[in-house]
């Protein structure tokens, strides 16, 4: 089911499957923001990822001793959710536990997530609440899939960079060609602020950092004034990933946790970065995309 919230600035639709946007118009321009995706591909747009962020060994993880399925960035983003809320300017959908999810994540949970607009700005909440008489172990993430190039032949991918709210001198998570972390780190940016977009960037695939100074990013072009800003400032990590021949995204994500190391073989309970949740706890964490529509 399709539902849509707008104001004065943007009109955002989004869907029960998967409970994430697959549309970001500006309410005037009628440009939209968003990657429309490739059937039968990536049929994807702004994903929920959880309860894993990445790929674990096999496709499989411990916990308990017992071995569980898990898919790639965990389940939520082809699960059915229920539209919860809805208002002009607001929607929360929500996914609850059951005896599919259980069958691969042996708790009790429900997910929410919130969009709300608030001027050129869509602020995404996600809540995490342990349903179960014991703690659970998860991690959460987001995958916006940002248009780039936003316009059509005239517009080029290496006009676009990723500019830095400070200067970073940072490195980036070394990851093997079937995408799981080494454990080592290999220089990425010195003293700058400023990532140009090319498709050689992504040749090593997805560009992981963690313990920036900046709390945003903005996707910039050098021929026209629109740019689309992310803050993260709540979430560890940032990854940028797009494909590397004839992209025409470029995804910028919030992360609280990542892949498996390819040495790791313990339970998920010992997995660096994931977040333990008490019984009856409550876990809250947002970000936000805002879209700036200033003429040339």
């Amino acid at each position: 089911m399709e539902v849509s919230i707008s104001n004065e600035n943007l009109i955002v639709k989004a869907n029960t499957h998967g409970g994430e946007i697959h549309s970001i118009q500006g309410k005037k321009s009628g440009q939209e923001y968003l990657w429309k995706g490739i059937p039968f591909w990536w049929k994807i747009y702004c994903p929920t990822l959880f309860p894993v962020i990445g790929k674990v060994k096999n496709l499989h993880y411990k916990y308990n001793n017992k071995e569980y399925f898990m898919p790639q960035h965990g389940f939520a983003a082809n699960a059915k959710h229920i539209l919860k809320n809805k208002t002009a300017n607001e929607m929360e959908f929500v996914l609850k536990s059951d005896e599919e999810t259980k069958s691969i994540y042996p708790f009790e949970f429900a997910l929410s997530t919130k969009y709300k607009l608030e001027g050129s700005r869509i602020i995404i909440t996600f809540e995490v609440k342990n349903n179960d008489d014991k703690d659970m172990y998860f991690s959460i993430g987001a995958h916006p899939a940002l248009k780039c190039p936003m316009y059509g032949e005239e517009d080029s991918l290496d006009d676009y960079y990723i500019e830095f709210e400070h200067k970073e001198t940072v490195s980036k998570k070394e990851i093997t060609k079937d995408d799981f972390l080494t454990g080592r780190k290999i220089e990425f940016l010195e003293d700058s602020n400023t990532l140009n977009i090319s498709l050689d960037i992504f040749k090593d695939g997805t560009m992981i950092l963690e313990n920036l100074k900046s709390n945003y990013v903005v996707l910039k072009s050098r021929k026209h004034n629109r740019s689309i800003k992310i803050n993260f400032e709540q979430f560890d990590i940032l990854s940028i990933w797009a494909l590397d021949r004839n992209t025409n995204f470029v995804c910028i994500e919030p992360w609280m946790g990542h892949a498996d190391y390819d040495d790791f073989n313990g339970e998920i309970s010992e997995k660096e970065g994931i977040i333990r949740l008490e019984k009856g706890g409550k876990y809250t964490i947002s970000y936000s995309i805002e879209i700036n529509e200033y003429e040339s």
